[in-house]
């Protein structure tokens, strides 16, 4: 049996029209955008080199936060929407596109993860659930099991710097987690995400999906 989170990326990666790679190639410029405006900030206001750093987190919080919220206000079937938090005390923006919801974090290294917040638990654990129907080989939404079950497939783009320099753009990577919040697989390069021809003639076996994600079936 493959297990949830397995079948809800092979969806994702199979079935996903180029219109969604399209969009999240869209993001990824909106991120490194933010990125290019945050350093000539920086470089314009000549901070001392021990503000800089701290400065420039934290203008680029803001920075990509706007970028990626002005992609809702361009014609087309993106829409966005800044969602605070529970005390109202910051917020995050949300990406929906079809049955896609997306955000975006920023970590600090590829192997890092974004810190525990409210929001990404609740995107995990009420996104859709799939089934494999065995006499088609293909993959089916399951009804939703409860009233708080949402027809939608989280994924996350985790931002980063490089190691030379924290304050140039050195990586995206596309997330999954499945109804627990885990990160399984492990997160991938948008560069291979986006590279459609990879994932095109893959099927719901368990024998792909261990091929193409090098993951061990549970």
């Amino acid at each position: 049996m493959i297990a949830e989170f397995q079948v809800q990326i092979m969806e994702v990666t199979t079935a996903a029209s180029d219109t969604l790679r399209s969009t999240l190639q869209r993001i990824e410029e909106a991120i490194e955008e933010a990125w290019a405006i945050t350093r000539r900030q920086i470089e314009e206001a000549n901070f001392d080199e021990r503000i800089s750093q701290t400065a420039f987190a934290q203008f680029l919080v803001h920075h990509v936060r706007n970028e990626i919220f002005k992609l809702g206000t361009a014609p087309g079937d993106v829409e966005t929407d800044l969602i605070p938090n529970r005390r109202k005390s910051a917020h995050h923006v949300i990406v929906r596109f079809g049955s896609f919801w997306i955000t975006v974090s920023a970590i600090k290294a590829r192997s890092d993860r974004p810190r525990p917040a409210r929001f990404r638990t609740d995107y995990s654990h009420r996104q859709m659930r799939f089934v494999v129907n065995e006499e088609s080989n293909t993959f089916e939404a399951a009804s939703p099991p409860d009233t708080n079950r949402s027809i939608h497939t989280y994924i996350q783009l985790l931002h980063g710097p490089t190691p030379e320099d924290r304050q140039t753009h050195g990586f995206t990577l596309v997330a999954f987690t499945n109804r627990f919040g885990e990160y399984e697989p492990m997160p991938m390069e948008i560069s291979e995400f986006l590279d459609a021809d990879k994932y095109q003639n893959a099927k719901a076996t368990e024998e792909t999906v261990t091929e193409a994600f090098e993951i061990k079936i549970k």
